[in-house]
């Protein structure tokens, strides 16, 4: 009797989690039908992702570009950047 209840138990969750992926597969394929039924809705939409990916280049470059001026000048010995203008931002040339 065990083995019985067992199986129908499995079974059942098995029905239900086969009934999640079916509704959450339903559901994204309403988005993505809603997405390329309105312009305006995929235009926004690849407005987002644009704009999210230009931002984690130019953080990453911006990084990129702060670390190489730290290094820079904090590389040169102190007494060097007092003779010869120890200006952050006069670091370029």
């Amino acid at each position: 009797m065990n083995r019985r209840a067992a199986l129908l138990r499995y079974q059942e969750e098995a029905r239900k989690a086969v009934e999640a992926i079916n509704a959450v597969a339903a559901r994204l394929g309403d988005a993505a039908s809603a997405l390329l039924s309105d312009r305006t809705k995929l235009l926004v939409a690849l407005g987002g992702f644009a704009g999210l990916f230009a931002a984690l280049y130019g953080t990453r470059e911006a990084s990129r570009v702060a670390g190489k001026l730290a290094e820079q000048y904090f590389g040169t010995p102190k007494l060097a950047r007092c003779f010869f203008g120890g200006a952050l931002w006069a670091l370029g040339g």
